[in-house]
């Protein structure tokens, strides 16, 4: 019996129809209550509208377009828990728990009670294919048959050959054809108007292209009878050959070496065993500074939440001109945070950062540093790093733009795989020699060499259901505190039990608005790693600098850029 199985994929190619105002929540797709087809979503204060195709509703468990029969619009908290993994045991307050269950996988171990039916064994009955004749033949009767032999096609005439016509065939600078021209009779006679090739088309080249640019120089025109010379400058070799200047090479680890360069990769810097390196966490914070958020950072960075050297937990914020209060900006410097560039005006579309030019660049992330400087009172020197709006990098124009100006790191290039796995994150890397997309998955990236500038990878973390997210707000939303602590604290398991790479959870102030109990599980997942001696919350310039110079866990009490920063 012959199984045959269909399998269908239903793919919605949806539309926006309508940008309404915000309805208060962000970044979850939600059905219309009205119409089950169509469903909605919040992204930076509008509302848009999608519809189905026809015949589909859309399904809120798994944010597709479904059978109208499957479809639901309610979403439970069983659909997005994949296990029910404490934190922590609650009778004895103990951390050590969590690090024991790194031992656990994070999604549930059932195995079948039956086996599928494609490992069953097969039958002993007949096959369905018929079976094959007898190969036992009598005396009188042969076991073979003679092939028909068939005659070959005329072939066409080589080179050198005389046809029935008294034609011959010649060969061309172009390699060899078959026109025909007329020869002696004798087919051994040498043809004195046949052309050798200089080389043979399918011969390669001994040296590869090097790119040219070919400048032809204007012939003279005559305008009203009068002749008149080109008048446009000719570019020397020099220019030209400059501005094609591209650096294709892969990077060299063995040339490439702290703390000037680093190559990308998930190797840890020093090659130090992964018990003696910190666990370091950078918790960033994009856009606006103003009362409204800045209620959130002062539950989140206490007096009483220290690293292990004592110093207050640090973090950086990436501070965009628009609906910022300045004089916030300047106390959270005088907290220790780091303070970094994010653009002035946070342009949209989000396109438009692909396609910026370098003076673009250089108005929106240079024009911030110095209004940070004279709004803020923050020191030039100090603001060291930049992040592009919406995680678009714009190509060899924006880092022109932080190497021209000083700039010690980037923090835009995002990497990670779209589903979770078992890899290894990325540690920071500089961009002494172009990246690929495996270390950095959006367009345009850099092409030219960029010696000594920092990049901090936007490693992508991964929710409750597996899939990834850039942003730690973008990630599938949680409905309790307990869903969004273990979301935070799958995350640190994946680079606190394998290299130990800087954790980076990049989020905007919003998500503790919409997401109230977003705040809880983020203040409770900053209290239980504060009780840990190998777990750091720092800037994204600390963790440079640790990189550059990698030191082990027993020394980084009297590490220098781990100290405490000296409040004015």
């Amino acid at each position: 019996m012959m199984r045959s199985i269909l399998v269908a994929f239903f793919v919605s190619t949806s539309t926006v129809v309508a940008r309404l105002p915000c309805g208060g929540y962000e970044n979850i797709y939600v059905c219309k209550e009205d119409d089950p087809s169509t469903f909605l979503i919040c992204t930076y204060g509008y509302e848009y509208e999608f519809q189905c195709p026809p015949g589909l509703h859309f399904n809120a468990k798994v944010s597709i377009c479904d059978w109208p029969g499957k479809a639901s619009c309610d979403l439970d908290e069983e659909d997005l828990e994949a296990e029910n993994m404490p934190l922590y045991d609650d009778e004895d307050d103990d951390y050590i728990s969590w690090q024991m269950a790194t031992t656990s996988a994070w999604w549930p171990r059932r195995m079948p009670t039956t086996s599928p039916w494609w490992t069953q064994p097969t039958t002993t009955t007949a096959p369905w294919w018929p079976r094959p004749r007898k190969t036992t033949q009598s005396w009188f009767q042969p076991a073979w048959k003679p092939k028909k032999v068939t005659p070959r096609p005329t072939m066409k005439p080589r080179h050198g050959q005389l046809t029935d016509n008294g034609w011959r065939t010649r060969k061309t600078t172009a390699g060899y054809d078959h026109r025909l021209i007329r020869g002696p009779s004798d087919p051994w006679a040498p043809i004195t108007t046949a052309v050798e090739p200089t080389q043979p088309p399918w011969k390669k080249r001994s040296t590869p292209r090097t790119p040219q640019i070919v400048w032809k120089e204007r012939k003279a025109v005559e305008q009203n009878g009068i002749e008149v010379k080109s008048t446009t400058p000719k570019p020397t070799v020099t220019e030209a050959a400059e501005n094609l200047t591209v650096n294709k090479a892969k990077c060299p680890k063995d040339k490439c070496k702290l703390p000037a360069c680093r190559c990308p990769g998930p190797d840890i810097p020093g090659g130090l065993p992964v018990k003696k390196v910190p666990q370091m966490i950078m918790l960033t914070f994009d856009d606006k500074v103003n009362d409204e958020n800045f209620q959130f950072f002062s539950k989140l960075f206490t007096k009483d939440r220290t690293n292990p050297n004592g110093c207050p937990i640090k973090a950086t914020f990436f501070v965009s001109k628009v609906g910022t209060d300045f004089g916030k900006v300047k106390e959270l410097y005088d907290m220790g945070h780091e303070i970094a560039s994010h653009s002035k005006s946070y342009r949209f579309p989000h396109s438009w950062w692909a396609t910026a030019t370098y003076n673009d660049f250089k108005d929106e992330i240079e024009g911030m540093r110095e209004e940070l400087v004279i709004k803020a009172g923050i020191p030039y020197a100090d603001i060291k790093g930049m992040r592009v709006p919406f995680l678009q990098i714009g190509g060899d124009n924006q880092y022109k733009v932080l190497q021209d100006f000083n700039y010690l790191y980037d923090s835009s290039m995002v990497t990670g795989h779209l589903l979770r796995d078992k890899r290894s994150p990325v540690w920071p890397f500089t961009l002494d020699y172009p990246v690929d997309c495996k270390y950095s998955s959006v367009e345009p990236r850099p092409k030219k060499s960029y010696p000594g500038l920092w990049e901090v990878p936007v490693a992508r973390l991964y929710g409750n259901d597996g899939r990834a997210c850039s942003m730690a707000d973008s990630c599938v939303p949680t409905k309790t505190t307990k869903m969004a602590l273990r979301y935070l604290r799958d995350n640190f398991l994946r680079h606190y039990t394998k290299n130990r790479a800087p954790l980076g959870i990049f989020v905007h102030a919003s998500w503790f608005k919409q997401t109230p109990h977003a705040l809880d599980a983020m203040q409770e997942f900053i209290e239980k790693l504060t009780q840990l001696s190998d777990v750091w919350f720092l800037t994204v310039s600390q963790v440079i600098e640790w990189t550059r110079k990698p030191t082990p866990l027993a020394d980084l009490k009297t590490f220098e850029a781990f100290q405490c920063k000296k409040t004015s």
